[in-house]
């Protein structure tokens, strides 16, 4: 009886595989009756999730010139540091004193604008400068990290001779916080 078995499972095992490999070669795009749900749920969820991609990369492709500026204005921060007033303002006296600039005034810097990740500083400063020390001072805080012109204004001493340019600025320092810092 045992040996009657075995000879069935060896002729019904081989005919189930050949059906089943018939039924595939035949009917290619057609589905399996129990399987035939399941298939078309799971390509739906697929054309669902491609079309997620798509809007992903669009918007991803939209947003790409904002990024890149945001990369720029990161590589030309302030440094994330403990005394970020003191940087800032020495930095600043730095540009005009090299320059040779006669300095009148100096503010002390002040947190303006503080978000979840940045920080916009600004310090006042008046000075009295030639043309070409205006230039060096500009020169020199363009370098990074670069500062921000908030406010500028120009007198000349003397409206018939000028010899020299008072000048009045608002400079400003942006500051990258949190760990979109750490991102470069």
């Amino acid at each position: 009886m045992r040996e009657q078995h075995k000879n069935i499972l060896v002729v019904v095992f081989p005919a189930i595989l050949m059906f089943l490999t018939l039924c595939s070669v035949v009917l290619k795009n057609s589905h399996f009756p129990f399987l035939g749900n399941m298939i078309i749920k799971a390509e739906k969820d697929q054309l669902k999730l491609q079309n997620q991609i798509a809007a992903l990369k669009q918007a991803i492709t939209e947003k790409h010139p904002q990024l890149e500026r945001l990369k720029q204005l990161k590589a030309l921060s302030l440094p994330n540091g403990e005394d970020i007033n003191g940087q800032f303002r020495t930095r600043v006296e730095q540009a005009f004193y090299t320059s040779g600039a006669n300095i009148r005034t100096v503010g002390n810097p002040r947190k303006v604008t503080e978000t979840e990740d940045i920080e916009l500083y600004e310090i006042n400063i008046t000075a009295t400068v030639k043309v070409n020390e205006l230039l060096r001072v500009i020169e020199e805080l363009s370098k990074p990290p670069a500062l921000l012109w908030r406010i500028a204004t120009f007198r000349p001493n003397n409206m018939l001779d000028p010899d020299f340019v008072n000048v009045n600025f608002t400079i400003g320092g942006i500051v990258f916080t949190g760990e979109q810092n750490s991102e470069n």
